[in-house]
């Protein structure tokens, strides 16, 4: 029956959103299968939400949107006697049910061409193209029926869905491969195919280093930074150093040259003498000369 055939209609698009067409085709397919009466308002009525999960899996949403049929069913019995309604105005109306979904519906199911279907993919590809320039797909179904004849309304859908699902996606579109990319503003082509005027989306390759700027990094990776406190030699200035000079001038070399005197002998002296001098002096006046060999010891130093 038509209503039925409505029905098929408005259940297809809102298992749709957000889903890829094989999934909603074996949805759709297993409610016609499966359901007791085949699709149908009365059959999605009498069915419970947890049966009709089970069928429409793994449409995306599938729990929501087997509450919202249920619910649509519901009204479409009780309100519009089994069939859909017949303006766009009353079908925003129904549960899941936006204005996209409606105007599609009012075009499939009931033939009549009341407005635009805009969808993320046609929303999305109208603005790269620059036929819009806008945020929401309301607005951008507004701003294309202001321009657009409408004899082109009905095909407008089909044809950007279809793009969108298989070149222009939404994340690394393939403009290399799609066949209007000449006249896309925003399509990011190879160098060698780029086109004069082109609106370059950010590519995120840095800019090429000349040879002096990558050798200069790598010296700077490279060489280690010398430690300003380490390998340093400590050197003696100014009046230090001066005095240091004059008393290696004074001794005759340097301090670690110089033999320390024995006990029993004069600074300076030869041997001999000082055997000499310890045979001859006696024992009282040992103690006066190591006194003098001192001082001699000190003037000797001075």
């Amino acid at each position: 029956p038509p209503a039925t055939m409505r029905c098929h209609h408005l259940t297809a698009l809102m298992i749709s959103s957000q889903t890829a067409d094989p999934v909603t085709a074996q949805a759709v397919d297993n409610l016609k299968q499966k359901l007791k009466g085949g699709l149908c308002v009365d059959s999605v009525c009498n069915a419970t939400a947890q049966q009709l999960e089970n069928l429409i899996y793994p449409a995306g949403f599938f729990r929501r949107k087997a509450i919202y049929m249920k619910q649509t069913a519901e009204i479409l019995r009780r309100d519009y006697a089994g069939d859909i309604p017949k303006t766009v105005q009353e079908m925003c109306k129904l549960p899941g049910v936006g204005p996209k979904m409606a105007y599609l519906c009012m075009q499939s199911a009931w033939g009549e061409n009341a407005g635009i279907g805009v969808d993320v993919h046609v929303h999305r590809i109208v603005n790269r193209l620059g036929w819009v320039k806008t945020k929401e797909p309301e607005q951008t179904r507004k701003a294309l029926e202001d321009w657009l004849p409408k004899e082109y309304w009905t095909e407008i859908n089909p044809m950007l869905v279809g793009l969108g699902q298989t070149t222009c996606k939404a994340r690394r579109p393939q403009c290399e491969k799609c066949i209007v990319s000449g006249l896309c503003p925003s399509a990011v082509l190879p160098k060698n195919k780029s086109k004069d005027g082109a609106n370059k989306y950010k590519s995120g390759n840095s800019k090429i280093k000349t040879k002096a700027a990558i050798n200069s990094t790598k010296s700077e990776i490279t060489t280690p930074k010398k430690d300003p406190g380490r390998g340093k030699k400590t050197t003696t200035t100014g009046t230090a150093a001066r005095r240091s000079t004059e008393n290696n001038a004074h001794s005759g070399g340097s301090s670690a040259s110089k033999k320390k005197p024995s006990k029993n002998a004069s600074a300076g002296e030869p041997a001999d003498n000082k055997r000499r001098k310890k045979r001859s002096k006696n024992d009282d006046n040992t103690g006066d000369n190591k006194n003098d060999s001192k001082k001699n010891d000190g003037l000797l130093l001075d």
